[in-house]
């Protein structure tokens, strides 16, 4: 017979009990949440393309522009992805 008190049982270990991350691991996490961060970053610039604009050669926000001035600078660096963003956000403006 049970009491009342007792806490019934699961499969999963408690939180307290769980093991720490490998440094493989550890990194892995870290690697994966950077890339999507990344892809996220790039394909947001999609729909901000013409805040970015304004921000870049007009009267806008610069704030925008300085967020968007990393990936400018990387699609110049890497041709092939310059390509791929520029047909990205062609596909938005149009």
């Amino acid at each position: 017979m049970s009491s009342a008190t007792e806490l019934p049982e699961t499969d999963s270990p408690p939180e307290s009990a769980r093991k720490p991350l490998s440094v493989r691991e550890y990194v892995r996490s870290r690697l994966l949440r950077l890339g999507i961060f990344f892809v996220i970053y790039v394909l947001s610039i999609g729909p901000m393309f013409w805040p970015w604009y304004e921000g870049r050669y007009l009267n806008g926000s610069r704030l925008i522009a300085a967020f968007y001035e990393p990936l400018w600078m990387l699609a110049g660096w890497v041709p092939p992805l310059g390509h791929l963003i520029n047909w990205y956000v062609r596909i938005w403006i149009l």
